[in-house]
């Protein structure tokens, strides 16, 4: 059971099982606990999931729930960002992947709001963002998505990950 427990001097597992959270109690059997526990899709189907999944747009996007001054930004825009928050949500807290259609069609979504250099650029308008396209690319990776060739575009435009293949630190043939 250790995964680091044994160091904290007080014990959270009693905790975190009795919280009445079931995704903080399955990823703890999962996780801390190493037991055998139902598929994760079984997570997919509570409350508070569908209740994500209902307002998604038909695109895969999720609409920004307030007004937007038209002047400022457009509307993609803020649904980018909406979007990334609610993915985001999903896939940090109850651990829904490329399998789940919603999850699919939300990276989809995102995706299209992809460069041809491999950036997601929206947020800040036409900006590149230093803080959001390392951030999608991450939640679209913890979806366990396939090495496509989007994000091989991505990996191959973004300089951190280009300077790590020209130093050999990352593998270039692992995105083919």
């Amino acid at each position: 059971m250790n995964a680091g427990i044994d160091e904290l001097k007080i014990n959270p597992i009693p905790s975190l099982l009795s919280c009445s959270n079931p995704a903080i109690e399955y990823f703890t059997r999962r996780d801390l606990l190493n037991e055998q526990v139902e598929p994760i899709s079984e997570l997919w189907e509570i409350k508070d999931v569908l209740k994500i999944l209902k307002k998604q747009l038909d695109d895969g996007s999720w609409k920004y729930p307030s007004k937007i001054k038209k002047y400022l930004r457009s509307r993609q825009d803020y649904d980018q960002f909406e979007t990334y928050k609610n993915l985001g949500r999903l896939v940090e807290k109850y651990g829904p992947n490329i399998d789940h259609h919603q999850i699919q069609k939300a990276s989809e979504y995102l995706f299209s709001c992809q460069t041809s250099e491999g950036d997601f650029i929206g947020i800040y308008g036409n900006q590149y963002a230093h803080t959001y396209s390392p951030a999608i690319m991450e939640l679209l990776i913890k979806q366990v998505i396939v090495m496509t060739n989007a994000l091989k575009m991505v990996f191959s435009g973004y300089s951190p990950c280009a300077r790590m293949m020209e130093v050999g630190l990352f593998h270039s043939e692992l995105l083919t």
